[in-house]
């Protein structure tokens, strides 16, 4: 089928909007034919699986951390190939006879003119030269990039990312820029200056000598035509122009601040996807006995890469919550996991020392909260809180991020910062009144709301709502689903002025308690 498709294709050329005579190429479908990239991955599926047996068949040895660790052998990306192995002469000629057979296979034959191989250091110059001289392939220097970015870092890292700055210098000089208003170098700065290295500061974590030179030469090209304008004018103002637009400013991002948010986003990939085969050689290397978030300090010997993430592990500590499933693997005094919260709970209660992980509160009998052991270290407000999550014994516990509705991790040019959330807060009043009606033995209530989301959603009407108010919601729609007298309504917040002057009075006096059937001070 696959040789069906190459050998019968035939092309036609547009002449003015309609196709000509077709004709048959002789040398089998372009590289931009739609079919090319399939037939690509194919083949390299076959490259794939012949080192992948070559490895199992001792023919190869790929590239392992420690002797228990994962092995690596090769690693695709696009239309290029790293193949890993011992520098051995042997295991060299059994890859080149890997990859001829590929070649026979596909009248594919490769360049050796353009690709290379690369040795650890402590590897002797003569060995090295034989290498070559068998694959018949160059040794990479180690200023080496690959996709512009570098294969190696040196000890110097100012000296490996001196080519960024030579890059803006050199978009700056390609085309006349000079002659452009404030609006246009607006629109330069934002959207090409700062473009140039995302791509790079989303793989390593850029020296800040090169992060701050990077925002001079932008502040430099937005100020060029202020020659007049006094420098230490420049100075002040210059901190606002990595402000929000809401906020005053005009936008343009701070290289240092996004460059850490970059990494900070590769740990939190690191830390929700263990699977990957990124996360466990990392794991291997790194944290194989640990968890990531328990890691305070980097090893002096780690990579350059390894301390930029543990660096921004503080960051996403104190930006993420714990979703808990079956609690067995949340520490209760360390982790942030009760709602509304942006730090651990504390108890000065003796029998703190007696729980440990949040399993601990948990009845295995009820497969629900222990309220007789959540009353003794916690106080009544954060048992209230503690009771609104809705355990899951049959999911793992998982670590979500606190500002976005899915979950993730997500770059955004506004403030990070921990905002109330209005819904939440409805449906854990509503969770109460419901809990209240159920003591009370009310019977044919009528729930009034002025959040129509919430209204939405307990009703079975589909809106979208935020992850961490799915447990709260979830636990009101059960309650009132489940009885027949309960019913949730929908009031607009103008004609809800009751409930408004009970909140308001409630707040600025402090009252804690319940009125029936009317507080004194209504006046009704």
């Amino acid at each position: 089928m696959i040789h069906q498709c190459i050998s019968t294709l035939s092309y036609a050329v547009l002449v003015n909007g309609s196709p000509g005579e077709t004709f048959s190429p002789s040398r089998g479908i372009r590289q931009g034919d739609c079919l090319s990239p399939y037939i690509f991955i194919i083949c390299m599926e076959v490259l794939s699986q012949l080192l992948l047996k070559a490895e199992e068949q001792n023919v190869i040895q790929g590239f392992k951390f420690k002797k228990n660790s994962p092995s690596i052998s090769h690693l695709f990306f696009a239309d290029d190939c790293m193949l890993f192995a011992r520098a051995s002469i042997t295991y060299a000629r059994n890859i080149l006879k890997i990859i001829n057979v590929l070649a026979k296979a596909s009248c594919q034959e490769i360049n050796f003119d353009k690709s290379g191989f690369f040795t650890s250091g402590k590897m002797h110059h003569r060995h090295i030269k034989l290498l070559s001289k068998t694959i018949g392939m160059k040794f990479l220097s180690s200023d080496e990039k690959y996709l512009g970015t570098p294969l190696f870092v040196g000890r110097d890292k100012t000296k490996s990312f001196d080519f960024l700055i030579d890059s803006f210098y050199s978009r700056l000089s390609s085309t006349k820029k000079t002659n452009l208003n404030i609006a246009g170098r607006t629109v330069v700065t934002k959207h090409v200056l700062s473009c140039l290295v995302i791509y790079h500061m989303a793989c390593f974590p850029l020296p800040k000598s090169v992060t701050s030179e990077i925002d001079d030469i932008q502040r430099t090209f937005w100020w060029f035509k202020k020659k007049t304008l006094d420098m230490r004018l420049i100075f002040v103002l210059g901190g606002d122009l990595g402000k929000s637009n809401m906020s005053g400013g005009l936008g343009i991002r701070n290289t240092h601040a996004t460059n850490r948010v970059f990494i900070c986003k590769l740990g939190w990939r690191v830390l929700k996807n263990p699977g990957l085969l990124l996360s466990s050689f990392l794991k291997d290397k790194y944290f194989a006995n640990q968890n990531l978030l328990e890691i305070d300090k980097a090893a002096a010997s780690s990579s350059w890469i390894w301390k930029g993430i543990i660096n921004g592990l503080k960051f996403l500590k104190a930006n993420s919550v714990i979703k808990i499933g079956n609690g067995s693997s949340t520490n209760i005094w360390n982790s942030v996991w009760i709602p509304g919260m942006v730090t651990p709970p504390t108890s000065s209660h003796p029998s703190r020392s007696n729980f440990t992980y949040v399993s601990d509160l948990i009845d295995s009998h009820t497969n629900n909260w222990n309220l007789s052991l959540l009353s003794n270290p916690f106080s009544h407000e954060l048992v209230i809180r503690i009771r609104t999550i809705r355990l899951n014994l049959c999911q793992k516990d998982t670590i979500m991020w606190a500002h976005s509705k899915c979950g993730n991790v997500k770059i955004s040019r506004d403030n990070f910062g921990l905002i109330s959330d209005a819904v939440g807060a409805e449906a854990a009043a509503l969770l109460l009144a419901i809990s209240w009606a159920e003591e009370m033995n009310l019977s044919n209530v009528v729930f009034v709301c002025d959040c129509l989301q919430l209204v939405h959603f307990v009703n079975g009407v589909s809106c979208n709502i935020k992850w961490r108010n799915g447990d709260l919601l979830e636990q009101c729609q059960s309650l009132i689903s489940r009885s027949l007298s309960y019913k949730l309504v929908y009031v607009k917040r103008l004609n809800n002025k009751l409930a408004d002057r009970l909140a308001r009075r409630a707040k600025s006096d402090s009252i804690y308690g319940l009125w029936s059937p009317f507080p004194p001070f209504l006046n009704l």
